[in-house]
């Protein structure tokens, strides 16, 4: 039983191009084709419901989305500056004073 539906959703995640909800884009496209698959549906109440629910869904990720974009840009841009303000060891030798013993460090 459990082979069969291990190939079922092999089959299903390939024919619908989902990668899975471990990142932003995986769930960006479960929400995507829910959208589209509800689209195609007859008019009704219930499906105007849950498309409205689905374009609630679809504006919290693009919000998570564009959070985590700008959060990865802090980051670097933190780790680019704390490269920058490093000082090499070997610097901190060469600029001490020639007549200071260098064993008091």
């Amino acid at each position: 039983m459990g082979g069969l539906r291990r190939r079922r959703e092999a089959t299903v995640s390939g024919a619908y191009d989902f990668e899975g909800l471990e990142t932003v884009a995986g769930i960006r496209r479960l929400v995507h084709v829910a959208v589209i698959d509800t689209l195609g549906m007859e008019n009704s109440l219930s499906r105007n419901r849950t498309l409205a629910y689905l374009a609630q869904v679809a504006l919290h990720t693009l919000e998570v989305g564009n959070l985590e974009e700008r959060i990865m840009a802090l980051e670097q841009a933190i780790h680019d500056k704390r490269i920058e303000d490093e000082t090499p060891i070997f610097d901190i030798e060469e600029s001490l004073p020639a007549g200071d013993n260098k064993e008091a460090l």
